[in-house]
């Protein structure tokens, strides 16, 4: 089984990062979205069911601003995830883990 691995860059201060596996597949997506943010619902094969976890670890590990916002629907609510820091993607790539 592969694990995506995505490097990118912060655009102000040029600070590089790595991040790994779902965290990851969240930073592509929240980049390719732009304002429009992202949902769960947004994910190819199914929503990640800890999509708040992600980008909670992308805030405190690499310093991105990531905005929640609640959007109310019927019996509820879900987070829409705004990426507000410029970031630019280096790489991407599919790493083999060990089962």
């Amino acid at each position: 089984m592969a694990k995506l691995t995505v490097h990118a860059r912060i655009a102000p201060d040029g600070r590089t990062f790595t991040c790994r596996g779902q965290e990851a597949k969240t930073l592509l997506l929240l980049v390719e979205k732009g304002k429009a943010g992202v949902t769960a619902y947004d994910f190819r094969g199914g929503p990640p069911f800890r999509l708040a976890a992600y980008t909670h670890n992308l805030i405190r590990n690499s310093g991105l601003s990531i905005e929640t916002q609640r959007e109310s629907h019927e019996g509820g609510w879900h987070g829409r995830f705004v990426l507000h820091t410029p970031v630019e993607i280096l790489a991407d790539e599919a790493t083999a883990v060990a089962a």
